[in-house]
C-alpha cells in the first residue's frame, strides 16, 4: 500500500525487487522510511522526503516495535546522508530510544572517523551532548567503553564532566579500565580525574582492570601512579588477581614494583590471596607458575620497601640523638 501511494507507478516493480519481504521485518513494525534507512530498500531517501507527501512525512517520527525512529537507525548506522535528510525534513534530535538512550549516545558507538561529523550534525540541530539517561548513564560512559578519544574530547569540550557519576557510582574511568580503553584512561588523567576514585562497591579503576583482565589499562594506571595499596572487604589487589585468575594479569602485575603490598594480608573472610588462588578448580601449571611469580615479585618488592623504611627510621634516630646532644651542650 505504501509503495502504491508514494512511489511512481513505473518504479513499483523495481522497488519491489529491492525490498526483501520477510515475516521477521514485519514483526519489527518498520515503516517505508525505516526500510530505506536500514538499506532493505536501497533507494535515495532525500527525494522521497523532499516530495513532502503527508503519509511519508508522518513516518519520520514513527517508532518500530523497539521504539527506534528512522533517525535513530541512521545515526546508529553512521549514515550521515540519511541523517541529514531526516533532520532537514523535521526529524527530532531530542527523542529518546530504548532504555532512555539519546542520539548522541548512538554516535559514541561509531568509529572516530565517523562520529565527529555526525556529532556536529546533531549539535547544530540542537541536541544535548551532556544529558544523562535514566540511572545516570551518559554518552561519556559510552565513549569510555569504546576508547573513543575523539568523541570524549568533543563531549568534554561541550561541558561534560570527566568524572561524572554513572550507574552504581561508576565513573567513565571505571568503564575505560574495564574495557582496556588505554587512550581514554590517559585522556581522563590529563583532565584531572582521580585514578583511585571508588565506585559504590569500593572498587577502584585498577581493581576493575584486574577483574576484566584489561592488562593495557592495568599498565597505564600503574604507570600514571594509581594506588596499588587500596584495600576493601575483598582484600588487596593481590586478592582480586588471585580470585579472577588471569595468567596475563599475573604476568603484567609482576612487571611493576608493588611495594608495600602484603602477600599475607587477609580479606573479610579471613583468607590470604594464596588461599583464594589455591581454592580454584581451574588451576593449570602455567597459571600456577604465573601466580607464584607474582607473589615472589611482591614479596621481593616488599622486602626492599621494608629495608628502605628501616633505613629511614635509623636516619631519623641518628638525627634525633645528634639534636639531643646539641641541646644538652654535650657536643
Amino acid at each position: 500500500m505504501v509503495l502504491q501511494n508514494t512511489i511512481p507507478l513505473k518504479l513499483h516493480s523495481q522497488v519491489e525487487r529491492l525490498i526483501q519481504i520477510s515475516s521477521c521485518l514485519e514483526d519489527l513494525d518498520f515503516t517505508f522510511i525505516h526500510e530505506i534507512v536500514v538499506k532493505r530498500c536501497p533507494i535515495d531517501l532525500a527525494p522521497i522526503l523532499e516530495a513532502g507527501k503527508a503519509e511519508i512525512v508522518a513516518q519520520i517520527h514513527s517508532e518500530d516495535r523497539f521504539g527506534m525512529t528512522p533517525l535513530m537507525y541512521a545515526i546508529a548506522l553512521g549514515d550521515a546522508t540519511a541523517a541529514t535528510a531526516l533532520i532537514k525534513a523535521g526529524a527530532s534530535v531530542h527523542r529518546q530510544g530504548p532504555f532512555g538512550c539519546n542520539l548522541v549516545d548512538y554516535v559514541c558507538h561509531l568509529p572516530p572517523n565517523t562520529c565527529a561529523s555526525l556529532l556536529d550534525l546533531l549539535l547544530t540541530a540542537g541536541a544535548d551532548a551532556i544529558v544523562a539517561f535514566p540511572k545516570r548513564w551518559s554518552p561519556l560512559h559510552t565513549a569510555a567503553i569504546h576508547d573513543n578519544v575523539t568523541m570524549m574530547e568533543r563531549l568534554l569540550h561541550e561541558g561534560a564532566r570527566p568524572d561524572c557519576i554513572g550507574p552504581w557510582g561508576n565513573r567513565p574511568i571505571h568503564y575505560a579500565a574495564s574495557e582496556n580503553s588505554v587512550q581514554v584512561v590517559r585522556l581522563l588523567y590529563e583532565r584531572g580525574v582521580n585514578l583511585n576514585v571508588l565506585a559504590d562497591n569500593t572498587i577502584s579503576p585498577l581493581a576493575v582492570a584486574i577483574q576484566h583482565n584489561a592488562t593495557g589499562a592495568q599498565s597505564v594506571l600503574l604507570e600514571l601512579g594509581a594506588d596499588h595499596l587500596i584495600t576493601g572487604d575483598w582484600g588487596t589487589h593481590f586478592h582480586l588477581a588471585a580470585y579472577w585468575g588471569y595468567e596475563e594479569t599475573f604476568r603484567t602485575l609482576s612487571n611493576f614494583k608493588l611495594r608495600g603490598l602484603d602477600v599475607d594480608a587477609r580479606n573479610a573472610k579471613g583468607l590470604t590471596a594464596t588461599s583464594v588462588f589455591e581454592q580454584r578448580y581451574d588451576k593449570t601449571d602455567e597459571l600456577t607458575t604465573a601466580f607464584y611469580q607474582l607473589k615472589d615479585s611482591i614479596k621481593s618488592q616488599s622486602s626492599e620497601y621494608c629495608q628502605v623504611e628501616d633505613e629511614v627510621e635509623d636516619t631519623d634516630e641518628f638525627f634525633d640523638a645528634d639534636e639531643f646532644l646539641r641541646v644538652d651542650g654535650l657536643s
